[in-house]
């Protein structure tokens, strides 16, 4: 009877020590832009970094650090997901921020398409 209450004491607290929860941000995607060696030659490892200049919904205290760039590579292009890891902890009314995210999992886009999975900011410019 000890030992079941141990682990099950063990779990409860494992999981409220788990990593905070990831979010998908709306975003819109305003350049990728990559550097490196992108002509490395046959049997070289091709190293590219790429920043992607991205603009997200802020409410005054969020940082490039607070999104990840996750990459999933699929058959003929390249998923490209930016999730919000922490929070803002501010109050301020929401409004857009730019920010740059880099990465090195990004294959040059010349090779495979780069596809960006996150549901888009649609902003409000009505033509009459």
């Amino acid at each position: 009877m000890k030992l079941n209450l141990f682990f099950s004491a063990v779990f409860v607290v494992s999981s409220a020590i788990a990593a905070p929860p990831t979010k998908i941000e709306s975003v819109i995607v305003k350049d990728i832009r990559q550097s490196g060696n992108l002509f490395p030659g046959p049997g070289r490892r091709n190293r590219v970094r790429s920043v992607l200049s991205v603009e997200a919904m802020s409410q005054g205290c969020t940082k490039s650090d607070d999104f990840e760039v996750q990459v999933k590579d699929a058959s003929s292009f390249q998923e490209v997901t930016i999730v919000r890891k922490n929070d803002d902890p501010c109050d301020r009314v929401p409004a857009k921020q730019s920010f740059d995210l880099e990465t090195d999992r990004l294959s040059p886009s010349f090779r495979k398409a780069i596809r960006v999975m996150n549901p888009l900011i649609v902003e409000e410019r009505f033509i009459h």
